[in-house]
């Protein structure tokens, strides 16, 4: 999906419908992820489950965000650079949860959400965030 770089700068949708779509400005578009800027912040996509991005033809087109965002090659890289802070996963649905990421695993994160140690698959994270 690296013809999606065509896109960078422009005001997008990530995928049509449902609790992952988000419209914003296209920070960036990696190898295995993108970063969205939308009125919620940085999001950082897996591209496994990005079904559809949307150009926004009646947004301003172009736009020159300085949004500071994690600028990593790979989706496990920028989940390494969140390490010990606030994440939210998934956003939307019901697989979404919010907590400490405190580690990396083979296959999977642990986060901290109040007293409980979550386990989760990286192949079923579909977007993440730092939270506030």
């Amino acid at each position: 999906m690296t013809n999606f770089k065509v896109l960078e700068g422009k005001q997008v949708q990530i995928n049509l419908k449902g609790p992952e779509s988000k419209s914003g400005s296209l920070l960036s578009v990696k190898d295995d992820h993108l970063v969205l800027l939308s009125e919620n912040g940085v999001i950082y996509y897996n591209l496994t489950h990005v079904k559809s991005i949307t150009k926004n033809s009646t947004a301003n087109s172009e736009q020159n965000h300085k949004k500071s965002y994690l600028k990593k090659g790979s989706f496990e890289d920028v989940l390494s650079a969140m390490h010990h802070k606030w994440v939210k996963i998934n956003r939307g649905g019901p697989e979404h949860t919010e907590g400490v990421l405190v580690g990396l695993q083979d296959d999977h994160i642990l986060l901290i959400k109040e007293r409980e140690l979550i386990h989760i698959s990286m192949f079923h994270i579909k977007s993440v965030s730092v939270g506030e």
